[in-house]
């Protein structure tokens, strides 16, 4: 579960704390395809760029410190951290970085309002997070099966905490 380093007070992804990245919570995608089925030919052959939001990492852990009622703080990995983990999630984050989604937030909210698009806020509102405080105890901390980090190891973001 602390995966992302919640438990310990961070928030981390590849990207820097202040470039935003475009996100949608899973009901809001099913919700959405529902009301384009219901739609039908108003919406056939229409492409669809989705999102419910739009927040930096700076912005995530702040929304994550009120809803956890801990400190967290974002920590961006650099791109070598994330190619020595896969050339595809390094990849990935570059095209986030450079291009990104580019998803009309304010469109989609005017055009489709019985999705009922959730911000990050709200998303992170409605979840249990009472679970990271049974997560440490439960997996220690987030890298410990990873045999390529080891205690103090400075190449590794998490290595405070291996």
């Amino acid at each position: 579960m602390d995966a992302l380093g919640f438990a310990s007070g961070e928030a981390c992804h590849g990207l820097a704390a202040g470039r935003s990245l475009q996100q949608i919570a899973v009901s809001d995608i099913g919700t959405f395809v529902a009301t384009v089925i219901e739609r039908g030919g108003a919406v056939f052959g229409r492409r669809f760029d989705i999102a419910g939001d739009e927040v930096t990492g700076k912005e995530a852990a702040a929304i994550l410190s009120k809803a956890t009622g801990r400190e967290v703080h974002f920590e961006g990995f650099p791109p070598d951290v994330l190619r020595a983990q896969s050339e595809d999630l390094a990849a990935m984050f570059k095209w986030f970085d450079r291009t990104g989604y580019a998803a009309d937030i304010k469109s989609l909210r005017r055009d489709f309002p019985e999705v009922n698009w959730h911000t990050f806020e709200e998303w992170v509102s409605q979840q249990e997070w009472s679970v990271l405080d049974q997560s440490r105890l439960l997996t220690g901390s987030r890298h410990r099966k990873d045999p390529r980090c080891r205690k103090g190891d400075q190449s590794c973001p998490a290595s405070r905490l291996c």
